[in-house]
């Protein structure tokens, strides 16, 4: 299935082309084009080299993902605004093209997207965080990126010929995707009946009605906000070694730890019922305003894809780029 909705991609750039599908009884394997660092693009190739030569150093055949950017133990990014606002942009895009066919991919993750390698930047001037539309101030080393960005993992995905379709009975609740927690599902598990219940890494289906399309919009919202801040929306910010991840909730060296573990979600699911959505005092204007439309706490008031793809913080990596191209020719010429 993979491999036909590859085939309907193959006019978008954020999805990678085909090569061909090999299978064997019951084993399948689907090639697709690679993303691979630099240095392995331009190693001087070696006929009869060893594969074990090629493969003495396994990091350099390593894809990076959205994770590579982010230390979760520490609840940091490595990504700049302009950074993220790029690699987000190019997420909804890849979001709107699957629209466009009536397809919803609902499995998206900092694992399940690429990036091309860190050293393809350029670098010039930083704007200040309050003002990304206003040009830069000279003294200031701005990296933007030219990383393109594509997603992959597409084995989770809804079709429908009518809205109706995207209308599910039961919302899954995966406990590893504690950080796409939305508060509508966070009221549902308050409830006493799911108190005890023991989730482990199964999934469960809880009888709460949803658009799966808007659940794709969340999920997107909440990878947008970890590449700018480090942590998921709603959780406590400092790092905490006996807490650990949202994903180590269900885990725990006694009962003790995983009772204090368990403590936090349930805390953290009344402030995404509650509170205010924190925002970083440090990113823009237009970023907070787009962060805050994302996680509006009502389902029938959040906005759609096409109000999203025309707020303002989208896209502003194209300003900069051509921002860049005018100070190129500036110079050039004096």
């Amino acid at each position: 299935m993979e491999a036909y909705l590859l085939l309907l991609m193959a006019g978008c750039k954020r999805f990678p082309m085909l090569d061909s599908v090999y299978s064997h009884g019951k084993y399948k394997a689907t090639v697709m084009e690679a993303t691979v660092r630099k240095e392995v693009r331009e190693k001087e190739y070696n006929p009869y080299s060893e594969t074990e030569d090629w493969c003495e150093n396994q990091n350099m055949f390593r894809p990076t993902s959205g994770s590579f950017r982010l230390d979760s133990k520490e609840k940091k990014t490595t990504l700049l605004e302009t950074e993220a606002c790029k690699i987000s942009t190019q997420l909804l895009e890849a979001t709107a093209y699957l629209y466009d066919i009536r397809l919803c991919h609902t499995d998206i993750s900092h694992v399940n997207y690429l990036l091309d390698d860190d050293s393809n930047v350029n670098s010039l001037l930083l704007p200040t965080s309050k003002s990304l539309q206003q040009p830069p101030e000279r003294n200031h080393p701005l990296t933007l990126p030219q990383k393109q960005t594509t997603l992959i993992d597409l084995g989770l995905i809804h079709f429908g010929l009518h809205d109706a379709d995207f209308q599910k009975s039961h919302t899954p609740y995966i406990a590893n995707y504690e950080k796409f927690m939305t508060p509508e599902l966070a009221t549902e598990l308050l409830k006493p009946e799911y108190n005890n219940t023991k989730f482990r890494s199964r999934t469960v289906q809880i009888p709460l009605r949803h658009d799966v399309r808007c659940l794709t919009l969340w999920q997107l919202g909440c990878i947008f906000y970890e590449l700018l801040h480090g942590f998921a929306p709603w959780e406590e910010p400092n790092p905490d070694p006996d807490i650990g991840r949202l994903v180590d909730w269900t885990r725990g060296q006694d009962a003790a730890q995983q009772a204090r573990r368990a403590r936090k979600i349930r805390q953290r699911r009344r402030r995404i019922i509650r509170e205010e959505l924190p925002v970083s005092d440090e990113l823009s204007q237009d970023c907070v305003d787009m962060l805050r439309v994302m996680f509006t706490k009502d389902p029938e008031e959040r906005p759609k894809l096409q109000e999203l793809l025309s707020m303002p913080w989208f896209g502003q990596t194209s300003y900069w780029e051509e921002w860049m191209a005018q100070e190129r020719r500036r110079k050039a010429a004096g």
